[in-house]
């Protein structure tokens, strides 16, 4: 069988790392809009911006509370 993954961002790995593992001897395909991590597995094709290691990625649908004055204060 066939087998398309996508993603929003391949950060850390760890979460395709293990699929690869659950998945292994499959025809798998993992597409990601973004992509933080540079040792990727074979099957790993990114169709979007390539970001630092370091750099968060915030996306659009992602709810993002910044912190307040005094949460900053503190």
């Amino acid at each position: 069988a066939r087998i398309l993954i996508i993603d929003d961002i391949w950060d850390s790995g760890q979460t395709l790392t293990s699929l690869q593992s659950c998945l292994a001897g499959e025809d798998v395909t993992v597409v990601t809009l973004a992509c933080k991590q540079l040792g990727t597995p074979k099957w790993h094709t990114h169709s979007g911006k390539m970001f630092p290691a370091n750099k968060w990625v915030v996306f659009p649908w992602e709810v993002y509370d910044a912190p307040c004055n005094s949460q900053l204060s503190s």
